[in-house]
């Protein structure tokens, strides 16, 4: 029996917005070029984008493009969790927009998922209407129940958020989240700009939609244990240092046994080629026969 959890957090976790008016592209291009920024300066690895007809740069959880029929901007996680109201009540037309529910629990719940998929399926059985509901087995990553086609306007996701992220503020947590397209995100977008409590407001609305869809949610709307302050994702130059001291380092210290370490900065660094290092190694080997000697 899984019981009701505490409500950590709730609000935007992805926005795309449109203008092709003047001033609604001005503000687009001001957030969008100033995040883009932030996210190069922060270490973030920003490329050429493009969606839709439109073309920019993206970084981070961030990005915008222009195009011959005006500016579109895309936000996601914190980013969109920080500037996603902003972006609502500025843009001409918001296309898509996920709300996000997170719950954490006073211990591990490992079925979640497949609990809701048997309510779900219960409820079809007795009459409710059939819903495309999909549940995904995941090995390390945990489970993951859709609701929905994910061309329609409304797609549900259900999933351990702490196993999704590794990241242990995410201990003991799910996350509830519904993605709303075309129509839907218009619909939303009102609503999180006439609500005076958006986050409170979204966390209501998220517990109805699956409520509705035959989901017993394990959460009451109203913020009860909120997270420790959302601290910035790992940036791709963090990533990539995390990723050189796992998996690089030991293998150049194994090299550093074989190759002098000069040669080994200068073939990493400096353009040294594998004859250079050879010629190395034939020297370490020299100098070792020489001590044995």
């Amino acid at each position: 029996m899984v019981t009701c959890g505490n409500l950590a957090s709730a609000g935007i976790d992805y926005v795309t917005a449109t203008s092709a008016s003047t001033s609604a592209q001005v503000f687009l291009r001001s957030v969008g070029e100033t995040l883009v920024r932030d996210a190069r300066r922060n270490g973030e690895r920003v490329k050429r984008w493009a969606a839709y007809g439109y073309e920019g740069n993206a970084g981070g959880h961030v990005g915008l493009g222009v195009g011959e029929h005006g500016t579109m901007l895309r936000l996601s996680g914190g980013i969109a969790a920080m500037y996603g109201r902003e972006v609502c009540e500025h843009a001409d037309r918001i296309t898509r927009i996920d709300l996000q529910a997170t719950v954490r629990f006073n211990r591990d719940v490992a079925g979640l998922a497949r609990r809701h998929a048997a309510e779900v399926r219960r409820g079809i059985l007795e009459g409710a209407r059939d819903r495309t509901t999909r549940l995904i087995r995941s090995f390390g990553r945990g489970d993951t129940l859709t609701i929905g086609a994910r061309s329609s306007d409304y797609y549900g996701r259900i999933y351990d958020k702490h196993k999704e992220s590794k990241d242990d503020r995410h201990s003991r947590c799910w996350r509830y989240e519904v993605e709303c397209k075309g129509d839907a995100a218009e619909r939303v977008r009102q609503m999180v700009i006439r609500a005076a409590e958006p986050d409170k407001a979204i966390a209501a609305s998220v517990h109805d939609w699956f409520w509705y869809r035959g989901v017993g949610v394990r959460y009451r709307p109203g913020l009860a244990d909120p997270l420790e302050a959302p601290s910035a994702d790992p940036v791709d130059d963090i990533r990539t240092l995390r990723w050189l001291l796992r998996s690089a380092v030991p293998a150049i210290a194994r090299l550093g046994e074989r190759y002098p370490r000069a040669d080994l900065v200068a073939f990493l660094f400096d353009g040294a080629t594998m004859a250079d290092m050879a010629a190395a190694r034939r020297v370490v080997e020299g100098i070792e026969l020489a001590e044995i000697s």
